[in-house]
This record gives structure tokens, C-alpha cells and sequence, in this order.
């Protein structure tokens, strides 16, 4: 026979998921910067059609979704392949963005990336495909 659970496992399932759900949207939040990438999202498409801009988006949230989720099911099977502990991946994940937060620190007025950025324009209304911008790492 099947045994009910408790209230008192009741309340201990509720607090882990949601000490689980606070750590990962906390973490996902702060990684994923979607205030970021709202402001770069408008700046690539706002010279597109409303609708245009309703499917690339759509299509960047799809690919976002298949990547996080290839990430979580098949992430520790690579990383075990090739003998990657997490504590290596997180001590090396927080250099990295330590290094590049000291970079934008202290890199000055000198951006490379905007480097004749006056002579490349965005497709506008009719050119080209703007769904060849939708993929969104």
C-alpha cells in the first residue's frame, strides 16, 4: 500500500523546492540579465516591423529554452566525459567573469567593438531575413 506523506514531509518538500527555486532563479536572473538584454534586444531590432520583432523574439526565448535545458540534462554527462568536477568548473566560471569585469574596469575609453560602428547599420524594413538574427546564445 501506498503510505500518504505527512504534513509535517509536506512542509519539508515545500522548503526545499523553494530554497531550490530562489537559489536557481537567483543565479539564472543574474546570469541571464534579461533587463541587458531587453535594451540590446530593442537596439538590434528597432529599426524591424512589430511582427518581425514578435517572432525573433519568440524564436530567441525557443532557442534559449532548448539551450538551458540541453545544459541541465546533458551538462553533467560532458563535464564528467571529460573529468571536470563542478568545484573546477565554478572556481574557473568565477575567474572568467572576474577577468572580464576587471577588463571593463579598467579598459578606459579604448572599446574595440565600436570600432567603426558609425558604418555598420541593421537591416531595416524589407532587408534581408530577421530571423538570421534569432539565435541568442
Amino acid at each position: 500500500m501506498e503510505q500518504a506523506l505527512s504534513v509535517g514531509d509536506w512542509r519539508s518538500v515545500a522548503t526545499t523546492a523553494d530554497s531550490a527555486f530562489l537559489l536557481a532563479f537567483s543565479s539564472l536572473f543574474s546570469i541571464i540579465n534579461p533587463i541587458g538584454g531587453a535594451l540590446i534586444f530593442y537596439g538590434v531590432t528597432k529599426d524591424f516591423a512589430p511582427e518581425d520583432r514578435v517572432k525573433v523574439a519568440a524564436r530567441v526565448g525557443f532557442y534559449s529554452l532548448l539551450i538551458m535545458f540541453g545544459a541541465l540534462w546533458a551538462g553533467a554527462s560532458v563535464l564528467n566525459f571529460f573529468g571536470v568536477s563542478i568545484a573546477a568548473l565554478r572556481i574557473a566560471g568565477g575567474t572568467v567573469i572576474a577577468l572580464s569585469g576587471w577588463q571593463l574596469l579598467t579598459s578606459g575609453d579604448y572599446h574595440p567593438d565600436r570600432k567603426n560602428h558609425e558604418q555598420h547599420e541593421g537591416p531595416k524594413d524589407g532587408d534581408g531575413d530577421p530571423m538570421g538574427l534569432a539565435f541568442f546564445p
